[in-house]
């Protein structure tokens, strides 16, 4: 459970820094074309939100 806690916190921490380290030159073009601003952006965050959620409730209804 630690380990899917920190790699959700690490996915949150990352896409809230998108948007700020997009257009800097060490990020690969590549990685570039993922969305940082609009509907995209904000359903990847969500999408994070939800695998976090999910786990819980999973977790949650193994432990009875």
């Amino acid at each position: 459970m630690k380990l899917m806690i920190t790699f959700v916190g690490l996915l949150t921490i990352l896409g809230g820094l998108w948007p700020l380290i997009v257009n800097y030159e060490f990020i690969p073009e590549q990685i570039k074309s993922i969305p940082s601003s609009g509907p995209t952006y904000q359903l990847i965050i969500i999408g994070v939100g939800a695998l976090a959620v999910l786990y819980g409730i999973v977790q949650h209804n193994r432990r009875y």
